[in-house]
């Protein structure tokens, strides 16, 4: 991080939280959030977003199924 993202880091989090914050705590925790939003946000391959298909549809239809019985 620059030293002006570091600035605008503890900006934002004095305006968030009212706390004020070191430079070498506004680098650590930016570092950390960068290093958070880059495993959040990763691209998915097409096998990867197939799997996270399947596994949704399957937990759907065994929803589904198990609020037909109930609803019998």
């Amino acid at each position: 991080m620059t030293e002006q993202d570091i600035m605008k880091f503890q900006q934002l989090y004095k305006d968030e939280f009212g706390i004020d914050i070191s430079k070498e705590e506004a680098a650590e925790q930016g570092l950390k959030l960068v290093t958070l939003m880059s495993h959040v946000y990763k691209p998915m391959t097409i096998e990867e977003s197939r799997q996270a298909d399947n596994f949704r549809h399957s937990r759907c239809d065994g929803l589904i199924s198990r609020l037909h019985k109930e609803l019998k």
